[in-house]
């Protein structure tokens, strides 16, 4: 992990856990939600996690350079299902059996209203999005709203509203 990305998740717990008011600590959370996508019960439950560990136990966590979100979220599940074409791992069998489909090429998910296929039935969710002009992705300074969280990210980055080397400030 480079030290502008340790800085960063510094950053992140030290501003949490500087928030008192448990609304300001909803809004935070949500926004770390929109941003990467992770269930904020599980980012406050991993802050608070090492928070309270000693800098030996946080060294020790930041050593191996892993995607370090994913290591706090995934650090106690091991990888125990793994793809025989492609030797990727996965936690659930039930995920490995998702990412089957893109060896198989199935795609069993099929939009009712213009019978496009897919092959996870999330993608059908969010393709149906199209349809319906569901747009459930707000931006959080701005108020824009958009039907795919990646569309958000995007605008977020590019519109200057957020970026990790930035910081936040509330």
């Amino acid at each position: 992990m480079s030290s502008s990305t340790f800085t960063w998740h510094v950053s992140l717990t030290k501003v949490f856990l500087q928030l008192a008011d448990p609304s300001l600590r909803s809004t935070f959370l949500n926004l770390v939600h929109g941003v990467w996508g992770i269930n904020p019960a599980q980012i406050e439950e991993d802050l608070l996690q090492e928070s309270a560990a000693s800098n030996e136990e946080k060294d020790a966590l930041h050593s191996d350079g892993e995607n370090h979100v994913g290591f706090h979220l995934h650090a106690r599940k091991k990888r125990q299902f793994t793809c025989g074409e492609c030797d990727k791992k996965f936690y659930q069998r039930g995920h490995l059996e998702d990412h089957m489909r893109i060896h198989t090429g199935e795609k069993p998910f099929i939009c009712d209203i213009c019978f496009k296929k897919f092959n996870k039935h999330c993608h059908l969710r969010t393709h149906m999005r199209v349809h319906t002009g569901e747009q459930p992705y707000q931006c959080y300074f701005c108020g824009r709203k958009f039907n795919r969280k990646d569309n958000l990210n995007a605008h977020l980055r590019t519109k200057g509203h957020y970026t990790p080397e930035q910081g936040i400030d509330f």
